[in-house]
């Protein structure tokens, strides 16, 4: 506990969309006790989130959108989405399944209920981007 001043409590922390995790993960969330709501609690409401946010009493509120909690078949730039991947690169791994504009609700609405003062974006993989990127340099005008 000494690496920081002020150590945020687990009670603090809440994994939305969370529905599966590797045993490493599973050991972590139960030794810390830490909050977590699946998929199917948040594809048409956000009140277990609210809900969490009321209980303990958070105004202020840092977000850390893995992407990988959408699912792959809506969302295009994941990890389990690369094109150059063998077939079941990812298989022990789980995927999301929220689409893109639950995930857009329930942000608006926490939001809505506290102050958002921080949003990291993880696990983003413009596959397209980086594609077009390693053809481009191939061709002779571009090349350097």
């Amino acid at each position: 506990m000494g690496e920081v001043d002020t150590p945020l409590k687990p009670s603090r922390v809440m994994y939305a969309g969370l529905d599966a995790w590797t045993l490493i993960e599973g050991e972590v969330l139960n030794e810390l006790g830490l909050r977590h709501t699946g998929s199917d609690r948040l594809t048409d409401s956000s009140a277990p989130v609210l809900s969490w946010i009321a209980s303990e009493g958070i105004t202020h509120l840092a977000v850390h959108f893995d992407v990988d909690v959408l699912d792959p078949k809506k969302f295009g730039p994941v990890l389990f989405n690369d094109p150059d991947a063998p077939p079941d690169a990812w298989a022990d791994v789980p995927r999301g399944r929220l689409a893109p504009d639950q995930v857009v609700r329930l942000l608006h609405d926490v939001a809505a209920a506290c102050d958002i003062v921080g949003l990291a974006i993880a696990e983003y993989m413009p596959w397209e981007a980086i594609e077009m990127r390693n053809l481009l340099r191939k061709l002779p005008l571009l090349a350097g």
